[in-house]
C-alpha cells in the first residue's frame, strides 16, 4: 500500500530534513570540532536521552511554524529558530544542561508563534465589525526627512570619530587585537549613542537604500566608511553586518516568493564550510569561531547559564530599559553588572561581559511571567516588521530589517524597541515608502509619484 503525501506533508518533510542536517552539522561542530579548541567552558557533557527530547522539541517547532501563513513574518521566525532554538537544543543535550530551561525556551517560542498567528485572525474579526474612514496620506513628504536625518547622523558620526580618536589605523584588521582597540576607543556619552544607531541600523539602511536606487557608488561608499567604523571601534559584527546587508537585500530581489525555505540549507552549508576550514588549516580557524562559535554556540551556551543564574538572583525588572528613566526602578546590580557577575561566577572573568538575547530576557527580567510578556511583545513586533512590505518592496523590508533581528540572538528585545535597532527598523518600515526618496544630487528613480508617504 502506497502511502499518499500532500504538497504541504512534501514541504514540511524537506522543512524537517533540512533543519535536521544544519542541527547535526551543528551538533557535531560542538562536540568534535569546538572540543578541540580547548575552551574550558565549552568542554562537552553529552546526554543522548536529551538530544532526544531536544530533537523532538525543534521537529515540534517546525511543524508550527508552517502555520504561519504570512510569508515574510514566516521568514523572519523561521531565521530566529535558526540561530536560537537549533543552537539551543545542541547545547541542551550537548553539555547535558537543565530539561526545565530547555522546555522553557519551547514555550516561550511557541507564545511568539501562537501570537504571531491568532493576532491577524483578531485584527480582521474587529476591522469587519468597525468601519475606518480612509483619509489621505499627508503631504508632508515623511520618507525624504527620515532620509536626511539619517545622512545628518552619519556626518556627525564620521567628524566625532576623527575630532576624538583621530584617523583610524589598520590593527582591526588582525581580530586579536580588537578588544585592546575598544578598550582605546572613545566617544562621549550622547554620541556614543548616534554611534551605536548608526552602526547598527543607520549606515546599514542607507546601504539598502542605495542599492534598491541603484546608486552603487554611494552604496560602496557607505559599505566603505561601515568598515571605517570596525577600524575604529574593532566591533567585528560592525564588518559581518555590511555582508549580511548586501548579501540578504540580494537574495530576496532575486527570489521573490518562499524565500524562508533557503534559510536551513543556508546555515547548513554554511556551518559545514566553516568547520572544513579548520580541517583544512588552523590558521583558518578564526572563520569558524566567528560564526559558529560566536554567532550560535555562545549565545545558546548563555542562555541557559542565564536561566540558572537568574533562577537564585534578583531579577532585573525594567533596568536597561528607557521606562527607568520614569520609574527608577534601583537595580540589584548597581556594584557589579549582572553581565559581568555571570562572567566572573560562571567564567572566572570578571572583566569579560556576558550578554545574551531576547528569549531569556523575559525570565531575567519577570521570571516566568516574563517569558510571556516578551513572547507576545516579540510576536507583536515580528507582525510590525512584516506589515512594512505593504508599503515596500519585500528586498528593502529584508535589507533593513536583517540585523536587527539577528541582534536578537545576543541582546535584549525592550532596550531595541524603545530606544535601539528595533525601534528605528518600526519607524522605517511604516514611515518610509522607498519610492517617497528623492537623493541628494542625483537624479530621483524609481518613484511613483510626489506624495508623501
Amino acid at each position: 500500500m502506497k502511502l499518499k503525501f500532500e504538497e504541504s506533508d512534501k514541504k514540511l518533510i524537506k522543512e524537517i530534513g533540512f533543519a535536521m542536517a544544519y542541527k547535526l552539522l551543528l551538533d557535531v561542530a560542538f562536540l568534535v570540532i569546538l572540543q578541540t579548541m580547548t575552551v574550558e567552558y565549552y568542554y562537552a557533557d553529552f546526554n543522548f536521552a536529551k538530544w532526544i527530547i531536544g530533537t523532538s522539541g525543534i521537529i515540534l517547532l517546525i511543524v508550527f511554524i508552517q502555520e504561519i501563513k504570512n510569508d515574510y513574518a514566516r521568514f523572519i521566525i523561521k531565521l530566529l529558530f535558526a540561530i536560537t532554538m537549533i543552537p539551543v537544543a545542541t547545547i541542551y543535550a550537548g553539555k547535558n544542561y537543565n530539561t526545565i530551561f530547555y522546555i522553557s525556551m519551547i514555550i516561550e517560542f511557541i507564545i511568539i508563534l501562537s501570537t504571531v498567528y491568532c493576532l491577524p485572525k483578531i485584527k480582521i474579526m474587529f476591522t469587519n465589525k468597525i468601519k475606518l474612514k480612509k483619509t489621505k496620506a499627508n503631504r508632508i513628504n515623511v520618507s525624504q526627512i527620515i532620509y536626511y536625518v539619517f545622512l545628518l547622523n552619519t556626518i556627525i558620526v564620521f567628524f566625532a570619530c576623527i575630532i576624538y580618536n583621530g584617523f583610524f589605523s589598520f590593527a582591526a584588521t588582525d581580530l586579536t587585537k580588537v578588544y585592546e582597540i575598544r578598550k582605546q576607543f572613545y566617544l562621549p556619552h550622547y554620541i556614543t549613542y548616534l554611534f551605536q544607531f548608526e552602526t547598527k541600523f543607520i549606515i546599514l539602511c542607507l546601504i539598502v537604500i542605495y542599492l534598491h536606487k541603484k546608486a552603487y557608488v554611494r552604496a560602496s561608499l557607505m559599505a566603505i566608511l561601515q568598515g571605517m567604523f570596525f577600524l575604529w571601534k574593532g566591533d567585528k559584527f560592525t564588518l559581518f553586518s555590511t555582508f549580511v546587508v548586501i548579501i540578504f537585500y540580494l537574495l530576496f530581489k532575486k527570489i521573490k516568493k518562499e524565500q524562508d525555505k533557503y534559510i536551513y540549507p543556508i546555515f547548513a552549508g554554511t556551518v559545514g564550510i566553516c568547520s572544513i576550514t579548520i580541517l583544512i588549516s588552523k590558521n583558518l580557524r578564526m572563520i569558524f569561531s566567528l560564526f559558529v562559535r560566536r554567532l550560535l554556540i555562545v549565545p545558546a551556551n548563555l542562555k541557559f547559564i542565564y536561566f540558572d543564574f537568574f533562577s537564585s538572583h534578583d531579577k532585573i525588572g525594567i533596568v536597561g530599559t528607557i521606562i527607568n528613566f520614569i520609574f527608577k526602578q534601583p537595580s540589584p546590580y548597581s556594584v557589579i553588572p549582572y553581565q559581568n557577575m555571570i562572567a566572573g561566577q560562571y567564567f572566572e572573568n570578571y572583566e569579560m561581559y556576558s550578554n545574551t538575547g531576547a528569549i531569556v530576557e523575559g525570565f531575567a527580567r519577570w521570571g516566568y511571567a516574563g517569558l510571556v510578556i516578551i513572547g507576545i511583545i516579540m510576536g507583536i513586533v515580528i507582525l510590525a516588521i512584516a506589515h512594512g512590505t505593504k508599503n515596500n518592496k519585500v528586498e528593502f523590508i529584508a535589507g533593513i530589517s536583517i540585523i536587527p533581528i539577528i541582534a536578537l540572538n545576543d541582546g535584549y528585545l525592550l532596550p531595541s524597541l524603545l530606544f535601539g535597532g528595533i525601534l528605528f527598523l518600526l519607524i522605517t518600515c511604516y514611515g518610509m515608502k522607498i519610492d517617497n526618496v528623492n537623493l541628494l544630487f542625483g537624479r530621483r528613480k524609481n518613484a511613483k509619484s510626489n506624495n508623501a508617504s
